[in-house]
């Protein structure tokens, strides 16, 4: 009966390491784990590729140093003494509300003095007072709408009206912060800065 060919097999790192192990007078089972324990030692861990690494490369210097910029100015805005504790307010830049010592909306005006009042006048209409008509839609659950008609149909609701002066009186109670900065760019740079850093609940973002 024919010979069967016996198939070459190439040596593996294991099989060198048994070998050694031999060599040096192990038996067969004591060679084969310090032949394990070898190639475990002597194996390269593989270095993960940082997802968030790979995506900073993709940005923009100018824009990420623009980015990187910012947190002095927000150190200063989260340091400001409160407006209601009669600290002056800066003409132009970026203000936050808070409410029991949490940010709750980060906004921009070049008008801050005038854009305060808006938001805490009791005679203030849903186009001025943006926090509280954010603050009564959240409540009643009602989603923001920026079809033709939204405000007139708001006005026309009169729960929502009244969970719009109770927001109102609710604002009025909240400790106002403000920096100022009167480039257009970096005040909107900042005021997102705010709003993502902060999570701030109440900002919202959207367009026509």
């Amino acid at each position: 009966m024919p010979k069967e060919r016996r198939s070459k097999r190439k040596k593996t790192q294991h099989d060198k390491f048994v070998e050694l192990a031999r060599a040096s007078g192990a038996d067969e089972s004591e060679a084969s784990f310090v032949a394990k324990v070898r190639a475990i030692s002597s194996t390269k861990p593989r270095k993960k590729k940082s997802r968030v690494a790979e995506g900073t490369k993709k940005v923009n210097p100018k824009f990420r140093e623009a980015v990187d910029s910012l947190h002095p100015a927000f150190e200063r805005l989260i340091a400001a003494p409160p407006h209601m504790n009669g600290a002056k307010l800066p003409k132009q830049g970026v203000y936050l509300f808070f409410e029991n010592g949490k940010a709750i909306y980060a906004g921009r005006s070049n008008t801050i003095p005038q854009r305060f009042g808006q938001h805490t006048r009791p005679g203030s209409q849903t186009n001025q007072a943006a926090l509280a008509t954010l603050i009564a839609r959240k409540e009643l659950g009602l989603p923001v709408d920026y079809r033709k008609g939204a405000r007139a149909r708001l006005l026309a609701n009169r729960e929502f009206m009244i969970a719009f002066e109770r927001a109102k009186t609710r604002v009025r109670a909240m400790e106002f912060r403000a920096v100022e900065e009167p480039d257009q760019k970096r005040q909107a740079l900042l005021e997102i800065y705010c709003a993502i850093t902060l999570e701030t609940p109440f900002n919202d973002f959207g367009t026509h």
